[in-house]
Order: C-alpha cells, then structure tokens, then sequence
C-alpha cells in the first residue's frame, strides 16, 4: 500500500504541528530560564560594582596604613627625645640615679617634718 499525496501532506501537517509545539515549548522553557538568569545577573553585577568600591577602599587604606608605618619611629635611635631618655635610663642605672633619689626623700620628708611641725606650733598657740 502506497501513501497517497493527501496521507503525505497529513504527516506533514502533523510533524509541523508537533514541531511547532516543540518551538512554543523551548521558548517557554528558555523564557523561564531567562527569567531566572536576570535576577542573578543584576546581583553579580549588584557585587562586582561593591567589589570594585571596596578593592579600591582597601587599596586606599592599606597605602595610608603603609604610609603611617613608613612615619612611626621603631627605635630609640629615630626617637627625638633620645637623649631625655637616654639620661633618665643612665641615672637609674648608676650612683647618680640613687643620689637624686635620696635628695628627693629627704627634701620630701623635710617639708613633711616642716608641715607638721607648723601644725603643732599652730595647735600649740591655739590652746595658749
């Protein structure tokens, strides 16, 4: 049995329905996609432009950071109160250190025995 022109053209009708079908389907399927892709495109690009912002800011802070690093002193060498400190470490290392000290108690306990030695006086002259 032979196919006649008419049972041709019907299978022709049918594959073009179908892929027709098939046609409408996949652009349902890739607008679905589409929709999908767009939102996490808009938060890649959302994140690229905040990465970008802060490279840049760290870069910036990281030069003024090293800047900051390149003017702190590290050592007693670079410090200009080198020679203050220098005398304050020698004076308590040596006899000097230990004179100062003893003039200081005994100026100090001097104006202390004066102190309370005008308390009595005043005391005194009070009761009289």
């Amino acid at each position: 049995m032979a196919m006649t022109k008419a049972d041709k053209q019907e299978i022709k009708e049918m594959l073009m329905e179908n892929l027709g079908h098939i046609e409408k389907t996949l652009d349902l399927k890739l607008k679905n996609v589409q929709e999908k892709i767009d939102p996490i495109i808009q938060k890649l690009d959302a994140t690229i432009v905040q990465t970008t912002k802060t490279n840049g800011s760290v870069r910036d802070h990281s030069e003024k950071i090293f800047k900051l690093e390149q003017k702190i002193q590290h050592s007693i060498a670079d410090c200009p109160q080198q020679s203050v400190i220098t005398e304050m470490r020698d004076d308590m290392i040596t006899g000097k250190g230990i004179k100062k000290l003893l003039i200081t108690a005994v100026g100090v306990i001097g104006g202390i025995v004066a102190i309370v030695a005008t308390i009595i006086a005043l005391i005194q002259n009070s009761l009289l």
